[in-house]
Formats: C-alpha cells, sequence, structure tokens
C-alpha cells in the first residue's frame, strides 16, 4: 500500500507562498533603508555638488562676458594684443558705456566673479569700477587708470578678451600672450639680458653651430624690436 500524498508550495500565514512573501518583505526593508539615507544624500548634492557643479560651469561660461560688455568685446576686436601696449581710447570709452549699463542691472558684480577664476584681483575692481563710473567724464583712460592702475596692463584686458572667446577656438598666439600676461610681475623684467653661447665639443662644428645659434638670437631680438 503507497502513499499518494502531493507536495505543494510551503505557504506563509497569510496563505500567500512563502517565497513571494520573503521578496514582499525584502523590497519593503529596502525602501525603509532608502528613506533613512535620503536626507543625507539630498544635503550632500545640495550642500556640495550643486555649488561644485555651478562653480564649474561658471568656470567655462563665457557668454556672460558678451552679454554684460558687448560693445567693449567688439571695439577689443581691433587691439593688437601682441603689442604689449593698452587698448585705445575708443575700447575705454565702450566700457565706460558697457560698465554704466552693468552696474544699474548689477551684473558687474557677476562678470568680476567669472573673470576673477583667471585673473585675481579683478572681481573687487569691477565693484570699484561700477560704484564710480557713473562720475567719469570724457578723459576715459586717465580716469580708468586713476581709479586703478590695472586698467592700464595689457594683461587685464588680455583676460577680458580670453574669457569672451569660446575656450576652444582661441588662436595659439591669443594663449600665449595670455600665459604671458599672467606671469608675475618682476623687478628685472626690463633689465638686459646677459646671453652667452659657447660652443661644446665637436671642434669646428660644434663652433659652427654656436655661431648659427647666435645668428637665431640676434634675428629674433631685432623682429621683437630689441638691442642687441
Amino acid at each position: 500500500m503507497s502513499d499518494a500524498s502531493q507536495a505543494g508550495p510551503v505557504l506563509a500565514a497569510d496563505g500567500t507562498p512563502l517565497k513571494k512573501s520573503l521578496q514582499r518583505a525584502l523590497r519593503a526593508q529596502k525602501l525603509r533603508a532608502l528613506a533613512l539615507i535620503a536626507p543625507l544624500l539630498i544635503f550632500i548634492l545640495v550642500t556640495f555638488v550643486g555649488p561644485i557643479a555651478d562653480m564649474l560651469f561658471r568656470s567655462v561660461e563665457n557668454a556672460i562676458v558678451s552679454e554684460t560688455l558687448p560693445r567693449t568685446v567688439v571695439a577689443l576686436e581691433d587691439w593688437d594684443h601682441e603689442a604689449g601696449e593698452a587698448p585705445s581710447e575708443d575700447v575705454y570709452r565702450m566700457m565706460t558705456y558697457d560698465m554704466v549699463t552693468a552696474a544699474e542691472l548689477k551684473t558687474h558684480t557677476r562678470l568680476g566673479s567669472r573673470l576673477n577664476y583667471e585673473t585675481t584681483g579683478i572681481s573687487s575692481m569691477f565693484r570699484k569700477t561700477g560704484r564710480r563710473v557713473d562720475d567719469f567724464g570724457e578723459e576715459y583712460t586717465d580716469q580708468f587708470v586713476a581709479l586703478n592702475p590695472a586698467w592700464e596692463e595689457p594683461a587685464t584686458w588680455v583676460a577680458l578678451m580670453a574669457a569672451s572667446t569660446d575656450p576652444f577656438e582661441i588662436s595659439p598666439a591669443a594663449e600665449q600672450a595670455l600665459q604671458l600676461a599672467l606671469l608675475p610681475k618682476d623687478d628685472a623684467d626690463t633689465r638686459p639680458a646677459i646671453l652667452e653661447i659657447r660652443p661644446g665639443t665637436g671642434g669646428d662644428e660644434a663652433a659652427l653651430f654656436a655661431g648659427d645659434l647666435l645668428r637665431m638670437y640676434q634675428r629674433f631680438a631685432e623682429a621683437q624690436g630689441w638691442t642687441f
């Protein structure tokens, strides 16, 4: 005589299959754990990730320059930044008009903060200029320089010009000029330099190479307008 008992699924106390009941309990446990850490995640996003993302965006955003100083950006297109001289009076005049408008709209401070990523101290310079620009007369260059001597430095305008351009469209010459303009100033920058060229081991060939190198430096100095 044989037992004909048939095995079925194991049931929980409420009559549902035990496997399904365990899956439901695990899902509810995960949701409770997520609810416990959700406030911490939101706090991190709002306090750290958000400001960092905003700072990174502002560091590459260039539209603010052309939007705040549209006439100045156009006037700077005719300025030769490689000459090492400050822009013309017309650039300062356009800068005055743009700064008056920006000061009224309170956008000059945001622009100064944006440019301060490349040139330290330019933020305070923009704030001070925005407060005084309404009192400017017609001698624009002298009044900008009297307010802050940095307005006469080509580095200030190179940084402004570079910030108004797509970073992927900056010419190699403009990039080099910006790097040179941002180098720290030194008292020895305007002093003469001594260049000494000595032929190394190699006899006549080394002497010929040293002579060619000397002539190369001479031609470069002449092209820069330096005395040699």
